[in-house]
């Protein structure tokens, strides 16, 4: 007896050729409708989540865009790792400068990059900037090659002029000698060249230079040594490449890696614990007794600036002195004391 036969001798109705359902179409209709399920699900959920986006806006659309939008976990997170008075670290460091008896006039400032917090000590005080001058020069050459009319393979032939034996060892090699834009951008950040200094501004014209130590907070006067700095100026340097306001990110993060390559690093850097990384910039005039290191300290989840200027100091002292104060400041911010 066939298979239709025995349909219809129960009283079935045989299916017409073609159109019994199978495992398979049963199977894939169950598919279907299971996708259809989640679709609607999930645009239920799009929606309700731009609905909370929306009023989560409305609610802190006032507050910093670097918590605004953050789910409330890694707000309480992050809060526990906000800190906006700084009193008692500036208190810590009067004391120890005060008790060594420190020969040299030293100011300060810090700045927590997370909250805009800050303090210092005669923060506002000027000094002769030295080597620390050399970075607006570096920034006006990075902002040529961002606009494109200098690259950073082009070579570049030291002439008579551009040789300077008072800093740096590139004076070395002697007029005629080729090196790259990059090279020589490495040489007056990384050991504060003096003869890599002159063969970049000769690449600039005034108005370049001009408009980069504008842009980045710095004044321009005509003669480089009528120029003095703050420690509280001098941080908008840092700011700025920190927050890649003059510079786009490319060239911001190329001249930050740079500064944290430097051959100097018996201040702020011996401060902080090994591996912390410190983008900084020293300033050395030894005939007024002049030495400074400012940079961007990167504290776990903590960023910060600091920068310590001196003057009628020396090197040893100075050292010794911006050394501790850097470890003071990296403790306090980690831990909420200084020692």
């Amino acid at each position: 007896m066939s298979e239709t036969s025995e349909g219809m001798q129960h009283g079935g109705v045989a299916a017409p050729a073609g159109t019994r359902p199978t495992r398979v179409s049963r199977t894939v209709a169950l598919l279907v409708a299971t996708n259809i399920v989640l679709a609607a699900a999930l645009v239920y959920v799009l929606m309700q989540n731009a609905q909370i986006q929306a009023a989560h806006k409305s609610n802190f659309d006032l507050l910093s865009a670097n918590i605004a939008w953050m789910d409330l976990d890694d707000f309480l997170q992050k809060q526990k790792t906000m800190t906006v008075s700084y009193l008692d670290l500036k208190q810590s460091m009067l004391g120890y400068m005060d008790s060594q008896k420190l020969s040299g006039r030293y100011s300060v400032y810090f700045e927590d990059l997370t909250t805009g917090a800050w303090t210092g000590i005669d923060e506002r005080e000027t000094f002769i900037p030295a080597s620390l001058l050399k970075m607006p020069t570096v920034i006006a050459t990075l902002k040529k090659v961002e606009l494109g009319s200098l690259s950073l393979d082009t070579a570049i032939v030291l002439t008579d002029d551009m040789i300077d034996y008072n800093f740096g060892n590139l004076s070395d090699k002697g007029p005629g000698y080729a090196i790259t834009v990059k090279d020589l951008l490495k040489f007056a950040v990384r050991d504060s060249d003096n003869t890599a200094l002159w063969a970049l501004d000769s690449l600039l014209t005034p108005d370049e230079y001009i408009a980069a130590r504008a842009a980045v907070g710095m004044p321009y006067v005509s003669q480089a040594d009528d120029l003095k700095v703050s420690p509280k100026s001098y941080s908008n340097i840092l700011r700025s490449l920190y927050m890649s306001t003059y510079l786009r990110r490319t060239f911001s993060q190329l001249a930050l890696s740079m500064m944290a390559e430097t051959d100097y690093n018996n201040e702020m850097p011996a401060g902080v614990p090994v591996g912390t990384t410190v983008a900084h910039k020293v300033g050395y005039n030894m005939y007024g007794g002049y030495y400074h290191d400012c940079g961007i300290v990167y504290a776990p989840d903590k960023p910060y600036i600091l920068c310590v200027m001196s003057r009628n100091s020396t090197l040893e002292e100075a050292d010794i002195a911006i050394r501790k104060i850097s470890f003071m400041t990296y403790n306090y911010v980690m831990t909420g004391h200084a020692e």
